[in-house]
This record gives C-alpha cells, sequence and structure tokens, in this order.
C-alpha cells in the first residue's frame, strides 16, 4: 500500500504466539500506519513487565489496565494504525464491543501445536505457567494448558469481523494476505 487508507484501527486478537505482535508490526509498517502493542503500552505506562503486574495486581488488576488502554485507542483523536491486543483482552465483554463496533478485528487463529512450538519455552507468560499433573510431562502440560485456554476463548475470538489462520505461515505472507484482506474491507 503507498497511501494508508485507514479509517478505523485495525485491531489483532488472537491466542499468545498467534503472531499479533510479530505481524502487527510489520502490517502497520506495509501500510504506513502507527502500530500500537497493548502489552508495550500498558508495561511503559506502568514500567512494569506483565509478569510482574500479573504477581503484584493479579489478573483482574492487569485486565482492568487493558480495558482502559483499549478504551484509550478507541478514541476519535487517536490516529488509526494496527493494534495487537494481549491475547485474553477481548474476553471483556465491554471491550469486545467497544473494538466490534470502532475497529475493524481481525482474529489470528493457530494451532494448539504451533502456538507451543512458538512459545514452548518461553516463561514470561503469566498464564502459560503450566504444573504438570502426575504422570504429565512439562510439555504434555503446557500444551493441555494451552489447548483448554484456546477452547474458552474461541467463540469470542470467533466473533471477530475475520478470521485468519497464521500455522505454518511466515510473517511476510500472512502480512501480504492480510493486506488483502483489509484491502477488500474499506474498497
Amino acid at each position: 500500500m503507498k497511501k494508508s487508507v485507514l479509517r478505523k484501527h485495525v485491531v489483532l486478537i488472537g491466542f499468545s504466539g498467534s503472531g499479533k505482535s510479530s505481524v502487527g508490526a510489520h502490517l502497520a509498517d506495509r501500510m504506513k500506519v502507527r502500530f500500537y502493542d497493548t502489552d508495550l503500552m500498558i508495561e511503559k505506562a506502568r514500567d512494569m513487565k506483565i509478569a510482574d503486574i500479573f504477581d503484584r495486581h493479579g489478573e483482574p488488576g492487569f485486565r482492568k489496565l487493558e480495558s482502559d488502554m483499549i478504551r484509550t485507542l478507541c478514541q476519535p483523536r487517536i490516529r488509526p494504525g494496527v493494534v495487537a491486543l494481549g491475547g485474553g483482552a477481548f474476553q471483556n465483554p465491554n471491550s469486545r464491543k467497544l473494538l466490534l463496533a470502532c475497529c475493524h478485528v481481525i482474529y489470528l487463529s493457530c494451532s494448539t501445536r504451533e502456538i507451543y512450538r512458538r512459545l514452548g519455552q518461553t516463561t514470561d507468560r503469566p498464564l502459560l505457567r503450566a504444573k504438570p499433573k502426575t504422570g504429565e510431562t512439562l510439555r504434555q502440560a503446557r500444551l493441555r494448558q494451552i489447548g483448554e485456554m484456546l477452547r474458552r476463548r474461541t467463540a469470542n475470538y470467533r466473533k471477530a469481523h475475520h478470521i485468519y489462520s497464521t500455522t505454518g505461515k511466515t510473517v511476510p505472507s500472512a502480512v501480504t494476505d492480510l493486506v488483502r484482506t483489509i484491502r477488500r474491507a474499506y474498497a
């Protein structure tokens, strides 16, 4: 795209590891718009890592900061760009309603195994700190945890305006596909 045609934010939702941040940054660059990553914005505003916010304030405290950030981004004075949301942000009914009304929401879906491949060894994702059950390896525990969380969230993720699978996709191919999707949405 030579010149941005965005009249409203393009918001990428999905599970951790689905590509929201990596695809989002490249997509924004390709579309010549600003990239907003709500997790990074929260970390900067609070001068704390997400894991530390979870440890200190719990998930409810983090989710409140997240919904406040979404409301801020949806104000008319904010120039439209590409927004990467945290994996659980779209589960909040108020945030979901607001985003669906004022943004173009794209669900980046991804298989459980692909998410594990991308995130399996990370330790900085508070909701992926799995404890193995009896007879279960850490790998099995993390796959189970990802699968369970993904099943709980999928119904809400599927309320997005578009669904795009990043399983087996490279960042450049995903960006090319998404640019086409966005162009069609704004044609």
